[in-house]
Order: structure tokens, then C-alpha cells, then sequence
């Protein structure tokens, strides 16, 4: 189809911009195209890219039901951006890949950036990681956003788990 030919065109060429890039990685169909040299060429310089790139990467990533997808949500977790670090996050949650979060909860409970860890909360409820450890360090967060993603995340899983209710407790005291 003629996206296809576009996008198989983009991902051959050394030169293409980073909207190319962002845009073609965004419409890889994983299952045609997972074996694509181009493809593997550009999952594989994924740290040198630019961050538009980095982040399409980890949003392919989460398609991806390979080793590959979980390499690169991995090695994109640790990116110096947080819009990169906040996809990869999203990309952790793929089935292939849920391995990936626990073990690195505690790095992004701690990034200095309030969007990751609002990011890291929302998903280590979303994955099912065992919080009580990581409750008083998301519950107190000094950014609200992070709070709040935590109220969210417990008051969904709350519902799906056997969780109790005193999490939310320390939620509620929040000024």
C-alpha cells in the first residue's frame, strides 16, 4: 500500500528529517516489518537520534513483541529527556516487556523530573508492582502531579487487587 512504500522509502534513508522519522515509526506495522533491516538499523542507533525520534522508538517499542521492543524500551528508560523516559514508561507496560518496570522503579521513583515519576506511579499501579515500598516516595512527592497519578493509579487498582484501602489514606492527608 502506498503508506507502506513511504515509510519503507523513510526508514532507508540516511538523511530523512527527525519528523520523517517520528512519523514513519509511528506507522510501522510490527508484523510486516520487524525483521526490516532499515528498521532494526534505526532501533539500534536509538541513543543518538533526536528526542522526537527517541520517543516514536519507545512507542514502537511498546508494538513490539520481541526482544528488540524490550531492549529498547530498556535502554530508552534511562534517556536524558522525559518525554522519551515518559514513552518508554508507557512502552513498559507492553505484556512482552511488564519484566522491565519493577526492576526499575526505584530509578525513576527518583528522576528528577516530575513527569516521569508521575509517569513511573501511574504505571507501576497500571502493571500491578507490589507499591507499599514505594508508597511514601510517590504519596510523598513534593509535585502534585505525582500525587495525583498515584490517587489515580491506586483508586483504579484498588478495585482489581487486594490493596488496602490505607493507601489512600496517605493520599487523602495531602494538602
Amino acid at each position: 500500500d502506498r503508506i507502506r512504500r513511504v515509510v519503507d522509502r523513510i526508514l532507508a534513508d540516511d538523511d530523512a528529517s527527525r519528523g520523517q522519522l517520528a512519523w514513519a515509526l509511528g506507522c510501522v506495522d510490527p508484523r510486516e516489518l520487524i525483521d526490516s533491516p532499515p528498521l532494526r538499523r534505526w532501533l539500534e542507533r536509538g541513543a543518538s537520534l533526536p528526542a522526537v525520534v527517541r520517543a516514536a522508538l519507545a512507542q514502537l517499542a511498546a508494538r513490539l513483541p520481541n526482544e528488540l521492543g524490550g531492549a529498547c524500551c530498556e535502554e530508552l528508560l534511562s534517556d536524558s529527556d522525559p518525554e522519551v523516559q515518559v514513552a518508554a514508561i508507557a512502552a513498559s507496560l507492553n505484556e512482552n516487556h511488564k519484566a522491565i518496570l519493577p526492576a526499575r522503579l526505584a530509578e525513576l521513583a527518583s528522576a528528577p523530573d516530575p513527569r516521569v515519576r508521575a509517569a513511573a506511579a501511574s504505571a507501576a499501579c497500571q502493571a500491578g508492582v507490589e507499591l507499599p515500598d514505594w508508597l511514601e516516595n510517590f504519596a510523598g512527592d513534593p509535585a502534585w502531579n505525582v500525587r495525583l497519578a498515584l490517587a489515580r493509579g491506586l483508586s483504579a487498582a484498588l478495585a482489581e487487587t487486594s490493596w488496602s484501602p490505607a493507601a489512600l489514606e496517605v493520599l487523602q492527608r495531602d494538602d
